[in-house]
């Protein structure tokens, strides 16, 4: 079988907050499923053009991690808060609040890096060089993380064939929606997907029409694009009030 070798830089940098994003639930649930029935699957961390292998016990240590953080609950803040500004309370997501959290990302982000060189000294990341088989594998990156940088798709050998799951295209059709530089970030990751015939997938059948659309109209041809529908968290599934 042809191995899989999954990116989970994202999960990395990410398991230590409260809450996930909806791409951060994507990553941990195949990280979840290559360990649970995959045994040759590998896994590895990317930064710029250096790739490492992260060893399989410290992936396994890090999906627990973050399953047991993020798994919601109807009495939790988070969703007592929601429930609230749905019911009308605006005062449980003051604007204020949003700006405090972006001047705090830098501080988070280092606190992340720190956090991953503590587990690379405690050898459960192999500095530099590729996992061994990576010619001929499949890498995957569900997170889109790295893939505007050229020098990752430097990195990786020849052989190797890409899976990378877009999401949406709303940082090229709607800027102002988006962080500053999203839609340059954006455009030069399609560029090299569709350079590096990436196979492709995306989570919904409108999310591939407008994203082949955008891409066509910045003159990007990409490869065919499937779709796979995200499962739903259990929470969503509960029928409660």
């Amino acid at each position: 079988m042809t191995p899989l070798v999954l990116d989970v830089s994202r999960l990395l940098w990410r398991a230590v907050r409260a809450a996930p994003g909806g791409i951060d639930r994507v990553e941990l649930a195949m990280a979840q499923h290559l360990l649970r029935g995959e045994p040759t699957a590998r896994f590895v961390f990317t930064d710029g053009g250096v790739i490492r292998t992260l060893e399989r016990h410290a992936v396994t240590r890090l999906a627990e991690d973050a399953a047991a953080r993020w798994t919601g609950r109807p009495d939790d803040p988070g969703c007592r808060r929601v429930a609230a500004w749905l019911a009308g309370d605006d005062r449980v997501f003051p604007l204020a609040r949003l700006r405090l959290a972006d001047r705090h990302v830098p501080m988070a982000d280092l606190t992340r890096n720190l956090h991953a060189r503590l587990r690379q000294q405690r050898g459960a990341m192999t500095p530099g060089g590729l996992p061994g088989g990576m010619e001929g594998a499949i890498y995957l990156n569900l997170s889109q993380r790295n893939l505007d940088d050229p020098r990752l798709m430097a990195a990786l050998p020849g052989g190797t064939r890409m899976l990378a799951c877009v999401y949406d295209d709303i940082p090229l059709r709607n800027p102002s929606l988006a962080a500053p530089g999203s839609d340059q970030r954006l455009l030069r990751m399609l560029r090299h997907l569709a350079a590096r015939q990436a196979r492709l997938v995306s989570i919904s059948h409108a999310a591939r029409a407008r994203i082949m659309e955008t891409a066509l109209g910045f003159g990007v041809q990409l490869s065919p694009m499937a779709v796979v529908p995200p499962p739903i968290g259990a929470i969503f599934s509960r029928r409660a009030p």
